[in-house]
């Protein structure tokens, strides 16, 4: 193989590996989350039913506070875990390439920019932009192949 191509491949193998990382993190991100909210409320339901152990009337505004305190905390829970996962692109990602080999998650903002734009003039080699800078760049359609706004070069399968 071409030292172009291995490093290609390393460059994809990483940004997998950072997908992945992202997936556990919303997953871990919610279960500590829920823990820690759970743990304040576990407290404040003991302290607001405390004085009924001497058959005295429970503290209900503090299990007001720690039902709402659920409530948001999983509500907060939730939108961080769902933030991470959508940093991790498992949703976009999908099982196969399409023609070309060109992830379509790693093309978001291309086909909104191309059309207004002036055509890209194609310089030679393959392009070697980071993922990010691909992204924030966009990519644009030439003929049957992608080029990064970015270096003006060709996307090519490994990238």
């Amino acid at each position: 193989m071409e030292e172009q191509e291995l490093s290609g491949l390393l460059r994809e193998n990483i940004e997998a590996s950072n997908r992945t990382t992202h997936a556990v993190r919303a997953l871990t991100t919610f279960i500590v989350y829920e823990a820690a909210y759970s743990l304040v409320v576990g407290i404040l339901l003991a302290i607001a039913f405390f004085p009924a152990l001497t058959l005295d009337e429970p503290l209900w505004f503090l299990v007001v506070v720690a039902a709402g305190l659920a409530i948001g905390g999983l509500y907060h829970s939730f939108k961080t875990a769902f933030r991470e996962l959508s940093n991790s692109e498992v949703t976009a990602f999908r099982i196969g390439r399409p023609a070309g080999g060109i992830s379509p998650s790693r093309l978001k903002t291309t086909q909104m920019q191309a059309e207004d734009d002036e055509p890209l003039t194609v310089l030679p080699g393959n392009c070697d932009c980071g993922t990010v800078t691909r992204r924030s760049a966009g990519a644009q359609t030439v003929g049957d192949s992608y080029v990064c706004r970015n270096c003006q070069r060709a996307i090519s399968d490994y990238s």
